[in-house]
């Protein structure tokens, strides 16, 4: 990742789990993943897509569809 783009890269995925919505990594994006909040969870958690995963197209698709996970509200802010 691009050293400038780092913090806004962050903030923006940080802020999207936060809110519970869909997340998509795509292939190249493993720094940003490990570093992000995301990065921490030690739920399932079936809006965060990883691009080397089976269907990852198509579980985008849904879990944006869905708009948010709102059952993983409280793991998603507690990330202990």
């Amino acid at each position: 990742m691009d050293e400038e783009n780092r913090p806004g890269t962050l903030l923006f995925v940080n802020e999207a789990y936060k809110h519970c919505k869909a997340i998509y990594f795509g292939s190249g994006t493993d720094d940003i993943l490990k570093q992000s909040n995301v990065g921490n969870k030690k739920h399932d958690d079936p809006a965060i897509i990883n691009a080397d995963q089976q269907n990852a197209d198509d579980a985008f698709i849904k879990a944006v569809a869905n708009h948010r996970v709102w059952e993983l509200e409280t793991e998603r802010n507690n990330p202990a």
